[in-house]
Formats: structure tokens, sequence, C-alpha cells
């Protein structure tokens, strides 16, 4: 009984706690609010992923078949890389369960500063797809075949096509049968010529999902992209690529165009660039240190030191596909340009799905944003005239080159 009355006691019973019963109508509507938005909002959304794949365990020596979502080869670890293709797995002999190691289906490359993370990363949220991983500091870019010396062969993949499949998850018995596939994104397969060449040899059906974005405002961006990671420096009144390695006594490897070519020297009293872009940095760049202001042909390693950034170049599209095309067929190769990925992100992935024969998945709207770039002051308007002059006999080339029209606010 005393417990009842005794202030503070632990063990004395609480009064029951009534609420207002003027808020009950409005509890029931925010819990039927809540309820609407669970069912209303959208939701990702797998359609019918069709038959099972079947598992085809081959011999080294038999022949590569056309690819298709019915079968899946399963190839031994001891077989050469050409006995490998597009979408092929190697069982995974570290793991005490079954695993398998599958290479790429496609992989997704084209400018850089055009997006390729957004894809990469919104194709993640699809159940049939696992994305390769990069090397140490560079996750998100796997950036195989682009390591080699232009002068690779076929000899230095096989030495390393199989540390190449370890690059992507390992996947379930239970996975391939669902039709599981793998992707990797690396950006430069487009730019460097053994990319191509080797991707080609070791993965002749692969897919190429390559995104191209005004080569004039791509270059800006890669400017203040270089920028934030401390490859510009000015030295007198220009502005160089500079390297920050290579060189003694505190000095700085700084690349000059000269009429013929590039040349690189270990200076001092460089500054590096920081911080946002400066327009007027930038025009100075374009104007005297780029392709821009002398047509020159760069042919260094540039993954080795052995060449300077050059932003306008990179923006030089109709060369690049040209040299792809070499190598790989045109049915093989899906074209996005940045302002359609941009403006409806959902309707070139239904499109882009399709066309890799993907089982079609919904995204949700808010998985389908993109990575904002940081804001950065207007490039100039007489540095916009200057470039688009520069890049209009290129986007010419280009058009005819892809056979298709490219967006009017490129022309």
């Amino acid at each position: 009984m005393l417990r009842g009355i005794i202030a503070n006691d632990p063990r004395s019973p609480r009064p029951e706690k009534h609420g207002n019963p003027r808020n009950k109508p409005r509890r029931l509507a925010a819990a039927l609010a809540t309820i609407l938005v669970m069912v209303l909002a959208p939701h990702n959304t797998q359609v019918d992923a069709g038959p099972r794949t079947k598992l085809e365990v081959t011999t080294c020596d038999a022949p590569t078949t056309t690819r298709n979502r019915t079968t899946r080869r399963v190839v031994g670890t001891k077989c050469a890389s050409t006995a490998v293709d597009a979408g092929d797995c190697i069982r995974d002999e570290k793991r005490w369960s079954t695993r398998y190691r599958c290479l790429p289906s496609f992989v997704i490359g084209g400018a850089q500063k055009s997006a390729t993370g957004s894809l990469a990363k919104w194709l993640e949220n699809h159940p049939y797809l696992q994305r390769g991983i990069g090397g140490k500091g560079h996750p998100g870019e796997v950036h195989y075949f682009d390591s080699f010396s232009r002068n690779a062969s076929l000899v230095d993949l096989e030495r390393t096509w199989r540390s190449y499949a370890e690059r992507f998850p390992a996947l379930s018995e239970n996975d391939l049968k669902k039709g599981v596939l793998t992707y990797e994104k690396s950006p430069s397969y487009l730019r460097f010529q053994q990319a191509p060449r080797l991707l080609a040899s070791l993965l002749p059906s692969c897919a190429w999902i390559l995104i191209l974005r005004n080569p004039v405002d791509r270059a800006y961006s890669a400017f203040a992209h270089h920028i934030r990671h401390g490859r510009f420096g000015v030295v007198g009144d220009r502005v160089h690529t500079v390297e920050q390695k290579g060189c003694p006594d505190h000095r700085f490897k700084v690349w000059r165009l000269t009429p013929t070519k590039f040349e690189d020297a270990c200076v001092k009293n460089v500054r590096i660039l920081r911080g946002a872009s400066d327009p007027a940095k930038f025009d100075a760049y374009v104007r005297y240190d780029t392709v821009a202001s002398h047509h020159v042909d760069i042919v260094g390693e540039r993954w080795k030191g052995g060449g300077p950034l050059d932003v306008v170049r990179d923006g030089a599209y109709a060369s690049q596909f040209m040299q792809l095309y070499e190598f790989v067929d045109r049915s093989r190769v899906h074209v996005l340009f940045f302002e359609d990925l941009i403006k409806n992100p959902a309707g070139v992935l239904d499109k882009l799905q399709s066309a890799l024969g993907l089982p079609s998945f919904e995204f949700a709207p808010r998985d389908l944003v993109v990575t904002k770039s940081r804001s950065r002051p207007p490039m100039l308007t007489e540095t916009r005239a200057f470039l688009r002059a520069f890049y209009a006999p290129s986007l010419v080339s280009l058009r005819r080159v892809l056979q298709r029209d490219l967006p009017e606010a490129w022309m």
C-alpha cells in the first residue's frame, strides 16, 4: 500500500499517461500519410529476368562462342588468355567454398568528367550486375588495359589476366545461374591506343559504353579537377602541367609546349595552382600550352610520367573513335551523351539495358543523382569562343565517324 504513495520510490506504480484526445485525429492522419508514402513511393522494381543460365564447363582448347544469357562458360585457371572472352568465369581457388571470378561483359569509358562515375554507381543498384574494383587509392576505376605500354603484346596479357579477373567480386554458382554479370569503369580506355587493342584481344565480345561531353565544357571541368590534384603550376605568367615527383632539391617537373613537341625540365619557383579554377589562368593555359595553339602529337606514356596533361587534346574524340573502331565492331559500342544522361537518366538507362540485353530493372529516382561538381567561376566568353573554333573541325569529323548527330549545344 505504502509503495503506491511513497514519492520517488521506483517500485511505486506510475499513473497512466493519456495523450490529449484532441491530438488523436492528428496522429491518425500522420499514420495514414506515412502508409501512403510507403505505398506510393517509387521502389526499385525488377522485371522478369528470363530463363536460368546454364553453366558450361569447357576445356582450354574449346572455341569461344557468341555470348548470350542462356549459357555461361567456366574455364580453368590454367587456360591461356586466348581461351577466354567477356563474361567467362574462372573458379576462385583461394576460397574454401565454390566461388567464381567472372570477366566483365561490358566496360564503361569515354571522356573524363562526363558522369562515367555516376553511371557506374547507378548500375550498382541493378540486381544482376556486379562492379569491378580498382587498386589502392583509385577504387572506382580498374585501369587494367591502359596500364600497359603502347607496344604491349598478348604476352603481357598472358601474365596478368587472372589478376584482372580477381578485380571483380566473387560470385556463387547460384549467381551465375541467375545470370549475374560483371562490369568495370575506366574512362581512359578510349584515349589510349593500347587499351582498345588489348581489351579486344582478351575480351573480343565485350561491349563498350562510352559517354561524351561537350569538349569545351569538359576541358574546363578537367582543368579544375587537375588543379585539385596539384597538376598545374605557374612559372612567370604562363600556366603549365607540372609533376611534383622526379626532380631533386624541391624542384618540379614542368612541361612546356614548343612548336614541335612538349619538353620537360626541373624548375624552381613554381607556384602550384590551388583552390577554385581561375578563368583567366585557364584562358592562358589553353592559348599557349595545349594543342589548341600548336598541333603536337603526344606519344608519351602518361601514367608512367612520360608525357604531360593536355585537357584540350583529350576532347578530340574523333581520332579516339577511329582507333577504337580498328579493333572493336561498331555493334559493340554504345555512345551516350552527358547532356542526355543529366536530363533523363531513367530513359537513358532503359535504352541501355535493352541494348545490353539486361533484365529490365526500374531504378528509383532517388538513386539516379548525378555527382555534383564543385562550383567554379564561369569560363570567359573569349575562351569559350576560342575553344569552339578549335573543336569545330573535330566535331564535324566526330559526327561522320559516329554516323549520328551530336547535341546542338556542341556545334
